[in-house]
Formats: structure tokens, C-alpha cells, sequence
């Protein structure tokens, strides 16, 4: 199947012997059926001819019959048998007197009187050759149609494919064939018809002959019942094989200029055509039969396709005839492809309705025409050159969808082709479609009791201040970020798991959408969080909290308690929780948090009967869920990190596990990024960059011996909840002149610092 979207030149690869034969190049000349033109709706009849013959000279007619014409009596037959019809051919002479042209008329009930009602005048014509194509062709100021405009002619016009095996009613089934000369009714009569309705083509028949031109179709037939082709032509198929120009005469049948290629009214004294040979090639073998005749008895030969008689020569047969076309005048007919404008654009997913403002037509000769308009459409993309045709689009408008594409921004221009029986012509609209294609920083998100991801929305295109809008059932937010919290779900003590909300981005009326999906674990019933900070209800402290790796840390020490005296060195023996502050300043526990022993540091609220009555007897408190961690001094959900959950939070800054388990300074600049960038003794080489987000500072300690305070803006010291001795246990240490972290133990009475780590 090769597809025809030109006249100009192209390459053909006719079927020969059912295998396909070597490349056939066919000029811009060879009409090729894509430009419009007229074609007789039925096949020359035997009336048709009579009329041509009678209006030649002797010496014409000599040439254009099949009998010399000197020997034939008034009464016999022109073709054939002299003496009866043949093969329902009823032309006969009427008068030949010698030296004068004859006389010609149809009898095909030589019972009756010439040109009687029965004597097949509306009967196509065969018995003609190529010859009398051209001549008749020539006389009639009409041309010879071509092989490929005998496909146009018997198809469904583009969109619609062409079928494997397809006959002229466009259908690779349904024949119903005439069951032989008893199933006619009105046989030789202008109302002639196969005594069935179903009858729809004459095959089969070598003994009967052609019958009337369009006998097949009523008033109520459909095309397949008809036998008609889409354009309603008739007999296409059957009856009569239709010679026209093969493709092998590609190179001498030139059709371009539309007067030198039609006849011109007149022909040779000898009956030939006096057109040139190389506007109309003049040997049988430029000529192919297509269709199949009354005699075929393969279905294959009334196929659209077939070639079966690609071969034509000068002897008389008698299943051949033939139908004229003629081109439009480039001049006379106008197609108007109509208007077409962007309706709209809805770029969720770039679609896009070109609509029909004014519909295609035509005229001829400034006259409107009553013809049929299809369309075929094409989009040509940013800098391409190339059209490309959009599948299955024949209505008048089209819904185009782009897709994804990269860049800021998409040219389009959509073509529409009208295409009519006249001609064709296009309509071009042009249009710009901004990329909104949504990405995701980052590309999910995730809530918990920690971290409440904030994800920001951007597009390519930024021409235009895009504006982006977050919506589920519960919520609508606005702006290019978006920060979840557990209100932004239909349970906020209960969601969890994946959930989902729509992201769309507004510009100038184009959206697009793009659905962020957020893990969600369940929240804590004693949580109430914003995803930044956390709010301790025992005395309404505010802690930035933060999610580094896997843990959620609070990112401000704890200040929680009753300040106490420095001197006081028994906070830990007595219920509640005790603090003492740097300097005994209040400012100071705001800016570093308290100072606690190790016993306050893990024991909390002393919760159990009776004070704690020796430095080495330490209950600890533990968190209420079960978990083994040591809640302490953190509020519920919260616990004082142990020595392995610190060295977590070193391996995922980068220290190595076996640097992670030795003591003194270990890894490389985990302390810088552990440490505040302020607050500490200025070391440029080592100070805190707190890329981990941390924020330690540094807020010196409190001596276990005399209360002493010491190395604030120096040092920072953290308490783990794990024992080294009975009268140790694991810290952290910072110190402004290095880039590590100090691991060791200290004696449990020094008051260091205290942060929480989440359950």
C-alpha cells in the first residue's frame, strides 16, 4: 500500500503475476487521482457510441468498428457475429451507401424495429479497444483515466485504510452476482434490473454479456447493494473491463497542462486521435483493464487492486469498454479550506481543541457546488519543517493532545486540509503552549512526628509567574512550596501510610496537574507537632526539632525544671526536677539549657516513693511505650539518647563505625557539623558550619567539686543514658579548637547538658 498525498513525482511498485515488480517512477505529469476531476458515473453505452460513429466520416467509422465496413449489410451487426447480436452488443447498420458515411443504430431485438425500447441503447459498450478510447476520448473533448485515478474512484477518501482485498463498494465481501440472462427483468429496456435486489455485479456470465449501465441500484439500495463506489459510480467492478492508462505509461501520459491533455472536439481523417503521443501514449500496451468483466470467474479480477490484465492488446475483445474523465481548471474551481482557531488549551497534558469556525466548500466557475468536504489534519512542532498527520482525525475540528516535552515552551501550528471532489485546499493556525510539566524538590514527602517534609513545586516555563495551588478533600493551599501537617488529612490522629495531594499550576488560564505523594506515620497521641517544633506540655517550652538519617532530634538543649542554687548538690535526691543554670543566670539556661547530674539527667521526676538517698543508686525513668529508652528529664515520646543512638548520629555524618567505637576525638569535622554556627570562640579552621542542622553549642559545665562553672563559648558537653561504671557514664563533648567529636565517660555528679531524641 503506498500512500498518494501529492501529484507530484513518486515511485509506484505495480503487481505483477501477484508479485510485486521493480520501482516505477511516475512524473508529476501522470495524474495520479489526488487532484480532483470528473468522471462519467457510467461506462460508455452502445447508444453513446452510436452517436459517435454517426458523426464521423466514412474513412473515421472505417477505423473505429470492428468489421469492414465496406461489406457490411444494412441489418448486420457491427461487432461480432454480422448476422445477431453478440455478447448483447445490438449496434447494427442502418444505412451504407457507398462512398458516404453510414448510418448506425442499436438493435439488440432485431424482431423489433431499430432503436426500439428492448434494443440495449443504455447497455454499456464493449468490443472497443484503446484505440477507440483515445479517439472517443478526443472527439468528446474529455481524456483516457488513469490506473491510479481508477483507485481514487473506487475508494473511501483518506482517513479511512484501504482493506486487503476490497471491491468498489468498499467491502472486502458481498458479492451478489447476476445469475445469467433469466434473472433479468426488462432485459434491453432503459429499466433493465436483475429480477433480485440483492444483485450487485455481473461476474460469471461468459455466455450473456454487459447489461444497462447502473442496473444494480434502486432508489432505496445501499452502496454495497448498488454496486456503487463512495463517489456513486456504477458498474466499477463487472460488466465491462475499464481500460485506462496503466502506471507503465506513466512517462507518456502527461495531464499537466489541462488543454493540451483533453481532446479537442476533432480526430484524424484515418479515425485515430490527433492528440501527441506524448501527451496520450497511442499503443495498447500503455493501457490496463481494471475491474473484471461479465466473463471473469476469479473474484480476484473485480477487485479494486487487481492487475490481472495489466496486458492489453490491439485485438478486439469482447468484455472490454471504458468511462472518460476530465480535470478541473485550476482556474475555474476555488476550494475554501475554511477558518480554524485554538478554542482552547488545557494543558493537563497539553490538550488542545482546534475548533471549526467556518466550515470548507467549493466553487466552480464563482458558482457554489453541493459537494462533500473531508479533512485531514497535520501539527508541525517547534522548529520542525515536518508536517505530521495526526491518525484518524477527519472531523471538522480535532482534540490534540502533546504530552510531556522538554524546554520552557512548544510552538505548534495545527494545518487543516479540506479536501473536496474539485480539489483541496488548506488552513493553518498557530499557537504557543507553556511546558508545565510539574517536578517535585523533593520528589516525595514524608509526615511524622518529626519531620514535616517541605516540598517545593517548579515548571520550565516562567515567561509568566506560574501560580500553584495544593488540594485534597480536606484542604486547598497556594504557593510554589507546601509544608503538610497531620490537619491536611481526614484523620490527623489516625492517617498514615501513603497519601496524596494535587498539585496545580496555573498560567494565564493553562494548568497542568501533578499528584505529590506523602508517607505518613501515625501520630503520637501526645504529640502535637507543626513538623518544626515541639511543644513540651509540662511547661510550654518550644524545641526546634529536626530529622538527621533515621533519628528526629530535638535541636535545642533541655531547659525543664526548678532552677536551684549552685551550691544545691542534691538535686537529685528529692522529687521533681532541679536545674541549675550557667553562672546561676536564668539567660543562660534559655541560650544552652540547663545543667544537670547524671541522676537528674535520666531519673526525671523522681516518680518513685522517697528521694533518692545515694549517688550510686539511680532509678531510672523509662519511656511509657514499652521501648526500653530512657525517657529521664524528656517529655513523653522523647528519651536521652544513649551512647550507640549518639554514634548513629556520627556514622551518618560520616565517622566510621570503628572510629565511632573508640574514645577521645574520632571521625574527621563531624564536630563542625554538629556544632552552632555562633556562640562559640572564634577558630576559623574549625568552627561549626552545623550542616547537620544540631545547632550544638557551647555552654560549658558545672564541676562536680565546689559548683565551679567552666569553657562556656569553649565546650559543649551532652549526657548519654549509658552507664560506663557505677559511677560513670558515656558523653559527648565538643570543643571549639577541634573538628571532631569527643567520646569519653565522666563521673555522674558533673552537671552537663541534655538533649532528646525521639521514641
Amino acid at each position: 500500500m503506498i500512500a498518494v498525498n501529492s501529484e507530484d513525482a513518486m515511485n509506484v511498485y505495480p503487481i505483477t503475476g501477484g508479485s510485486e515488480g521493480a520501482a516505477k517512477s511516475l512524473p508529476a505529469t501522470y495524474p495520479k487521482g489526488y487532484k480532483g476531476f470528473y468522471c462519467m458515473k457510467y461506462e460508455v453505452s452502445q447508444e453513446q457510441y452510436v452517436s459517435f460513429l454517426n458523426n464521423l466520416t466514412r474513412d473515421q467509422q472505417k477505423a473505429r468498428i470492428g468489421n469492414d465496413l465496406d461489406k457490411l449489410k444494412v441489418g448486420e451487426y457491427v461487432f461480432g457475429d454480422k448476422s445477431r447480436p453478440s455478447y448483447r452488443n445490438g449496434i447494427c447498420v442502418l444505412s451504407n451507401l457507398s462512398g458516404k458515411p453510414a448510418v448506425f443504430g442499436c438493435n439488440l431485438n432485431p424482431a423489433e424495429p431499430y432503436f426500439g425500447e428492448d434494443d440495449g441503447k443504455c447497455i454499456a459498450c464493449n468490443y472497443l479497444t484503446s484505440a477507440d478510447v483515445l479517439a472517443y476520448c478526443d472527439y468528446a473533448c474529455l481524456r483516457p483515466m488513469s490506473e491510479l485515478e481508477y483507485e481514487k474512484a473506487c475508494r473511501i477518501p483518506y482517513p479511512q485504510q484501504s482493506l486487503s482485498g476490497e471491491f468498489v463498494w468498499n467491502s472486502a465481501s458481498g458479492i451478489n452476482g447476476l445469475s445469467g440472462a433469466g434473472s433479468l427483468l426488462n432485459a434491453g429496456r432503459v429499466n433493465e434490473q436483475p429480477s433480485s435486489a440483492a444483485t450487485n455485479v455481473n461476474y460469471n456470465n461468459a455466455d450473456l454479456g454487459p447489461v444497462r449501465s447502473a442496473s444494480f441500484g434502486t432508489a432505496s439500495s445501499t452502496q454495497a447493494q448498488a454496486g456503487a463506489t463512495f463517489w456513486g459510480l456504477m458498474e466499477m467492478s463487472g460488466n465491462v473491463a475499464e481500460l485506462c492508462y496503466s502506471v507503465d505509461a506513466g512517462s507518456n501520459f502527461n495531464t499537466s497542462d489541462i488543454y493540451a491533455s483533453h481532446g479537442n472536439g476533432a480526430i484524424n481523417a484515418n479515425g485515430t486521435s490527433d492528440i501527441a503521443a506524448s501527451i496520450w501514449a497511442n499503443t495498447a500496451a500503455s493501457f490496463i483493464a481494471k475491474g473484471g468483466s461479465f466473463s471473469s470467474t476469479n473474484t480476484d479480477e473485480l477487485k479494486i487492486s487487481d492487475r490481472t490484465r495489466a496486458t492489453v492488446t490491439d485485438t478486439i475483445d469482447n468484455t472490454m469498454g471504458f468511462r472518460a474523465v476530465h480535470t478541473f481548471g485550476s482556474s475555474s474551481v476555488v476550494v475554501n479550506p475554511g477558518i480554524i482557531k485554538v478554542a482552547s488549551i488545557n494543558c493537563l497534558d497539553a490538550e488542545i481543541i482546534v475548533s471549526d469556525s467556518v466550515r470548507g466548500s467549493a466553487t466552480w466557475n464563482g458558482a457554489a457546488v453541493d459537494t462533500k468536504v473531508s479533512y485531514v489534519w497535520y501539527v508541525q512542532k517547534g522548529s520542525s519543517t515536518v508536517w505530521e498527520l495526526l491518525p484518524n482525525e477527519i472531523s471538522e475540528s480535532v482534540t490534540y493532545v502533546q504530552g510531556s516535552f522538554s524546554g520552557a515552551s512548544l510552538a505548534l501550528k495545527f494545518k487543516r486540509k479540506a479536501i473536496t471532489a474539485l480539489g483541496e485546499a488548506s488552513v493553518i493556525v498557530t499557537t504557543t503552549i507553556p511546558n508545565l510539566t510539574i517536578s517535585f524538590s523533593p520528589v516525595t514527602g514524608k509526615v511524622n512526628s518529626c519531620v514535616h517534609t517541605t516540598v517545593k513545586a517548579s515548571v520550565p516555563y516562567t515567561a509568566t509567574t506560574p501560580t500553584f495551588t495544593w488540594e485534597n478533600e480536606i484542604i486547598t493551599k497556594t504557593g510554589a512550596s507546601y509544608t503538610p501537617s497531620y490537619s491536611d488529612f481526614a484523620n490527623s490522629t489516625s492517617t498514615e501510610g501513603n497519601q496524596v495531594v494535587t498539585c496545580t499550576v496555573n498560567v494565564a488560564g493553562c494548568n497542568n496537574n501533578a499528584n505529590l505523594t506523602l508517607a505518613v506515620s501515625p501520630m503520637k497521641p501526645w504529640f502535637s507537632l507543626d513538623g518544626k517544633s515541639f511543644t513540651d506540655s509540662r511547661d510550654s517550652k518550644v524545641y526546634p526539632i529536626l530529622q538527621i538519617g533515621t533519628q528526629c532530634w530535638m535541636t535545642k538543649n533541655m531547659n525543664i525544671g526548678e532552677r536551684v542554687a549552685n551550691t544545691d548538690y542534691s538535686t537529685h535526691q528529692r522529687a521533681g526536677i532541679q536545674k541549675i543554670c550557667y553562672s546561676n543566670d536564668e539567660n543562660n539556661c534559655t541560650t544552652y539549657g540547663g545543667l544537670y547530674n547524671w541522676a537528674e539527667a535520666v531519673n526525671g521526676e523522681n516518680v518513685a516513693s522517697g528521694a533518692i538517698n545515694t549517688a550510686t543508686d539511680f532509678n531510672k525513668k523509662y519511656a511509657v511505650d514499652g521501648s526500653g529508652h530512657t525517657q529521664g528529664i524528656c517529655p513523653d515520646g522523647w528519651h536521652v539518647p544513649s551512647d550507640a543512638e549518639f554514634k548513629t548520629l556520627e556514622m551518618y555524618l560520616g565517622m566510621t563505625e570503628a572510629q565511632a567505637n573508640t574514645t577521645g576525638y574520632r571521625g574527621t569535622d563531624e564536630g563542625r557539623e554538629l556544632k552552632s554556627t555562633n556562640l562559640w570562640t572564634v577558630n576559623a579552621s574549625t568552627s561549626g558550619t552545623n550542616t547537620s542542622g544540631w545547632d550544638g553549642r557551647p555552654g560549658g559545665y558545672r564541676s562536680n567539686s565546689g559548683g565551679t562553672f567552666y569553657d562556656v563559648g569553649t565546650n559543649g558537653h551532652w549526657w548519654s543514658s549509658s552507664e560506663n561504671s557505677s559511677s560513670t557514664a558515656w558523653l559527648r563533648n565538643l570543643h571549639h579548637d577541634d573538628t571532631m567529636v569527643y567520646r569519653t565517660n565522666y563521673t555522674k555528679s558533673y552537671g552537663f547538658r541534655v538533649r532528646c531524641l525521639m521514641n
